[in-house]
């Protein structure tokens, strides 16, 4: 792991959306367990609090895989905006369902 990839704001972001990624999943699990998530807006939910994680596992494999080493400065800046999103849509709308 090479420090210069990863600044102290995004490891801060990242560890901020890892915490919110686990009430997310808490949450969109129970709500399948139970039946109450159906149809468009369990995909979308499922999908702005997942897609981050994609994000971040495409910039953790240094864009190997999909030819994205030229634009790493771009990901990481995508991944940031998404998992900031993600984070305030699951700390305003997931977050206060749960209690």
């Amino acid at each position: 792991m090479d420090l210069k990839d990863y600044p102290h704001y995004f490891l801060y972001i990242t560890f901020l959306y890892l915490v919110m990624l686990a009430y997310g999943l808490d949450f969109l699990l129970s709500a399948a367990t139970y039946g109450i998530l159906e149809g468009a807006e369990a995909g979308i939910m499922i999908a702005v609090v997942i897609f981050p994680a994609v994000l971040l596992a495409m910039y953790a494999l240094k864009g190997k895989l999909w030819g994205l080493y030229s634009r790493r400065n771009a990901l990481r800046l995508l991944c940031t905006i998404f998992m900031l999103a993600s984070s305030a849509f699951t700390a305003v709308f997931i977050i206060p369902l749960t209690f």
